[in-house]
């Protein structure tokens, strides 16, 4: 299943910014283009 040129779905986040944690959402970036990574600490199964 492909999901290139679909919209998003409707999310909410807590985001670190410049020394602060903030709250980030799909309406904070509407209409915008962007790169949303995701990197869950660092998790291996070593």
């Amino acid at each position: 299943m492909s999901l290139v040129g679909q919209p998003a779905p409707e999310w909410a986040a807590a985001a670190y910014h410049n020394g602060e944690q903030k709250e980030l959402s799909s309406e904070d970036i509407k209409g915008k283009w962007c790169v949303l990574y995701f990197y869950p600490l660092d998790f291996t199964f070593i």
